[in-house]
């Protein structure tokens, strides 16, 4: 009877896996994103601590959890969501924050941060856009597009 039921949730979360996957796609205007794909998604679950340094080569990565430590997404799209937070330096090509950043945030691309972001630190990116009521303390700049900060240039 247990074996059934357990068959059953992994039908349903395959299910709801599938159904994010064609939501997200929808959200990104139209293309498709296969979450089967081993390099497509890196996720740090809520509930989970990392300490540490993490360097990643995904495509994406989804921090809902906590990271403490420097992130290193080369060539990647980091998502901290509202539940995530990081202690450290987050380099990426594109970083979008709605939860919690003490530290710096240093993206090839664009830097969004929406309404619920919590940040504490420095900025730097080509472009920056700040949803209102977003809490953003420290500084930010701006740099030409397609200059990349010397630490990512580094772990080329």
């Amino acid at each position: 009877m247990y074996k059934d039921i357990r068959f059953e949730f992994d039908w349903i979360r395959l299910g709801v896996n599938m159904l994010v996957n064609r939501l997200t796609a929808w959200v990104m205007g139209g293309r498709w994103v296969s979450l089967a794909s081993d390099r497509s998604l890196a996720l740090v679950s809520r509930g989970l601590t990392l300490s540490g340094d993490l360097k990643i080569s995904t495509t994406r990565l989804q921090i809902d959890g906590c990271v403490l430590g420097n992130v290193m997404a080369k060539s990647s799209i980091v998502t901290i969501g509202p539940s995530g937070y990081v202690v450290g330096t987050v380099h990426a090509d594109t970083i979008f924050l709605a939860g919690q950043v003490t530290g710096k945030m240093v993206a090839a691309g664009q830097i969004a941060c929406a309404a619920s972001a919590n940040f504490d630190g420095h900025m730097l990116a080509t472009q920056l856009s700040i949803q209102a009521g977003a809490r953003i303390v420290g500084t930010m700049a701006l740099r030409k597009a397609g200059l990349l900060p010397v630490p990512m240039q580094e772990c080329a």
